[in-house]
């Protein structure tokens, strides 16, 4: 076997590795014709013929294969359930879980049931429109249903009742689904180019070109889509009067609030947010952390938004918008904010200071 496949295989589903969960979850299992990891809303599998069935850890195994100089491995299993390792003068031995924990883990992974799907070509736009509909939604179980982004028709959709994404992609999903939000966070920063989709009873599940599934379980309950998307009617947003646009130049003022703006935590839910204001024809950028407080202005003499009330948006999202277009337009009752192109539209909700 080569370095370079087995390197491959376990990279690929170090996704659905978690050293904070049960035992076993920080495992990867070696299943004969595939590597798989597996938590509770996440499996990956690769195809890599081993004819081994045993599970090591990840982490470890993964890290020392990188130090090896050789290209050329030989992989076996031991009489005493180890698995060996050798390249070149070097011999590894990594310790393989206990026997029934092992069995435990292949079987919650087998459940999973990747073997007998029907798999459908990725609609064109899908991994894009997770991506922008990914900051709008929900996260906590407060939420419910709304902790995802859903996937319905030919529509991305997300909401966490202050801000409303939706994406219309090219072509259509097979059928209704939502992605929990942690989930689409892992996807996201997975950057892999999925090719095809299959839906099963409890889980989604994506494929590359080399094979490899990358599987996420489903969220529970109804997604109130006609209701969101019904938002854009009822908010009585006047499409046909001439948009405002948000200044030039703010690239630069954007990243440098980032800094004081960033979350001390990785996760979704707390990815920092800065406020955008308007007073005296400029628009404010504020952020601030325990390590200080950021104020930058940009001449904006419009006055397109109330004095007195802010909008709290994320900065690389906030980007992403001002990429697709500068223009939005006000709700009659000046809180709200719709950004609008072709194939993306946002809502946001300003507060008051």
């Amino acid at each position: 076997m080569k370095k370079t496949e087995l390197l491959t295989a376990i990279k690929s589903v170090m996704m659905g590795i978690d050293k904070s969960s049960a035992i076993g979850s920080d495992f990867i299992l070696f299943d004969e014709n595939w590597v798989r990891s597996f938590k509770e809303d996440i499996s990956c599998s690769f195809p890599l013929e081993t004819g081994i069935r045993t599970a090591v850890r990840a982490e470890e195994l993964y890290k020392i294969l990188g130090k090896l100089s050789s290209d050329d491995l030989d992989v076996a299993l031991m009489e005493d359930g180890k698995l060996s390792v050798k390249s070149g003068k070097t011999t590894i031995k990594m310790n393989p879980l206990q026997k029934e924990q092992t069995n435990s883990s292949l079987e919650k992974a087998w459940a999973v049931q990747t073997d007998d799907l029907e798999w459908f070509f990725l609609p064109k736009g899908f991994q894009e429109g997770l991506e922008l509909c990914a900051f709008s939604a929900g996260t906590g179980t407060a939420l419910a249903g709304l902790a995802g982004v859903h996937f319905s028709g030919d529509k991305a959709i997300s909401t966490d009742n202050f801000r409303i994404s939706v994406y219309t992609m090219e072509e259509s999903v097979p059928s209704d689904f939502t992605i929990p939000t942690k989930v689409v966070e892992s996807l996201i920063r997975l950057g892999v180019a999925f090719e095809s989709i299959a839906l099963s009873k409890a889980w989604v599940h994506f494929s590359n070109k080399e094979g490899a599934i990358f599987s996420a379980r489903i969220l529970a309950g109804e997604y109130p889509n006609e209701k969101i998307l019904g938002l854009f009617k009822t908010m009585k947003f006047d499409m046909d009067d001439i948009p405002l646009e948000f200044p030039k130049d703010l690239e630069a003022p954007l990243e440098r609030a980032k800094i004081l703006a960033g979350a001390e935590s990785d996760g979704w839910e707390t990815l920092g947010q800065l406020a955008l204001s308007y007073s005296d024809g400029n628009l404010n950028i504020q952020a601030s952390k325990e390590a200080g407080e950021i104020i930058d202005q940009v001449a904006w003499p419009e006055n397109h938004i109330e004095e007195g009330i802010e909008l709290k948006v994320q900065p690389d999202f906030f980007k992403k918008i001002l990429g697709i277009t500068r223009n939005f337009r006000m709700s009659p009752t000046k809180k709200s904010l719709l950004f609008s192109s072709d194939k993306f539209k946002h809502i946001m909700v300003a507060t008051l200071k």
